[in-house]
């Protein structure tokens, strides 16, 4: 039996739709945010992580997702290196390999009687 290191489960809500692009190579790719609300000691932040995915899922990522959708991924934590100036860093980055819409924020009616869809 082989062991999967660095595996990733959150729930969250997505910060903005995920955006198709597509690799050098021609394959499809997006990357988004997820954040979660956390309390401590009567102070409440958000975190936020990276999610990516390329082929398929990311081509489905792309058309079903929306802004504030309550989201739950799994996946692998990747750290990618980059430079700044003249320092290295690596960014931590989840590859997602399955995720599972839980939830999307109702449409709401505003003021001028129109349907607004959050996020949309």
């Amino acid at each position: 039996m082989s062991l999967s290191h660095n595996q990733v489960q959150l729930a969250g809500r997505v910060g903005y739709a995920p955006e198709l692009h597509r690799l050098t190579d021609g394959t499809p790719a997006v990357r988004f945010h997820l954040y979660q609300r956390q309390r401590q000691a009567d102070e409440e932040t958000s975190v936020g992580f990276t999610l990516s995915a390329t082929g398929a899922m990311a081509e489905h990522l792309a058309r079903v997702l929306r802004r504030n959708d309550h989201l739950f991924v799994q996946g692998k934590l990747r750290l990618r290196a980059a430079r700044h100036q003249e320092a290295r860093f690596y960014r931590p980055v989840i590859e997602l390999s399955s995720f599972h819409l839980l939830q999307r924020p109702a449409a709401r009616p505003d003021p001028a009687g129109q349907v607004l869809h959050l996020g949309a």
